[in-house]
């Protein structure tokens, strides 16, 4: 059985949305969640910042908090 890209890409971007949305239901116990983001940013880049940037910009569009995926990422790689 071979799957399609565009199903893959559909699978992934369902996936990201519904972690979003678990992660923003939840009670913060950081400012704007970021500490959940910083966890999932960290497993998912590998200390890749490139693809953690990547990743935290498709976070914000699938609907998280701005402010949270962006201190996540300053916590992990600086100011930017």
């Amino acid at each position: 059985m071979t799957t399609q890209p565009d199903s893959v890409l559909k699978e992934i971007a369902d996936m990201i949305s519904k972690m979003v949305t678990n992660i923003e239901s939840s009670v913060a116990t950081t400012r704007g969640h970021y500490g959940d983001y910083m966890n999932l940013i960290h497993t998912v880049a590998k200390n890749d910042e490139i693809c953690a940037r990547r990743l935290g910009e498709t976070l914000i569009s699938a609907g998280a908090n701005a402010r949270g995926v962006c201190d996540a990422l300053a916590a992990i790689y600086g100011q930017q």
